[in-house]
């Protein structure tokens, strides 16, 4: 195990002429850059001087005691695995549920955890539209004043509860549930209620 600093490892020090002490750095992705970086009205007026790419992806540049290190980006190597990480080693950068790499895959799909392949999200998919479809009564059990004036919205087909966030002035919405992929109508209903209290002043 190698040194420390800030519970991530320092991989070693960056041998290129170029960095001196207080130069200003700016990560993108695993590329490290550096020199002043200026934007100006959401555009870039001036880029920064050089870049440098990690020997690994998952290492970052980082100025300790005036000397420019490689330090382990990777929060599997370093021990404290996070629910979302900047970025991963190869051996880490795979999927959480069959481990499988990035090259084993076309689409990667961001999870907790990490990502998951396609495979094992279609597989999770499969299985969530499957107790979906379990729960939906035939039409000749269905009533629809089961999802009348309800507290929280629930899809009339499975029953799945539905994110109203951004629906509260919905009328007849169209909608599309996401455990059960069937189309449903959505309507906010309001109501008004009084308060009345008495008033010290009185009329002469």
């Amino acid at each position: 195990m190698g040194k420390r600093i800030d519970g991530e490892i320092i991989r070693g020090v960056i041998n290129d002429p170029r960095l001196f002490p207080g130069i200003e750095r700016v990560r993108s992705g695993s590329t490290q850059m550096f020199g002043k970086r200026i934007i100006q009205g959401g555009k870039c007026i001036q880029e920064c001087d050089f870049e440098i790419t990690p020997p690994e992806k998952s290492w970052y540049s980082k100025e300790i005691d005036g000397v420019w290190h490689w330090v382990e980006g990777c929060d599997h190597c370093n021990g404290e695995p996070k629910e979302w990480a900047y970025s991963r080693c190869q051996k880490h950068d795979v999927c959480v549920d069959c481990g499988g790499d990035r090259k084993s895959t076309t689409t990667a799909w961001g999870c907790s955890g990490g990502w998951r392949c396609n495979d094992c999200q279609e597989k999770i998919n499969r299985q969530r539209l499957a107790e979906a479809e379990a729960r939906i009564v035939p039409d000749d059990e269905y009533d629809e004043m089961d999802f009348w004036h309800e507290d929280e919205a629930r899809c009339p087909w499975c029953k799945a509860e539905i994110s109203t966030d951004e629906s509260y002035d919905a009328c007849q919405e169209e909608h599309k549930c996401y455990e059960c992929e069937r189309h449903f109508k959505l309507t906010a209903e309001h109501s008004v209620s009084w308060t009345t209290i008495r008033s010290v002043k009185q009329v002469a």
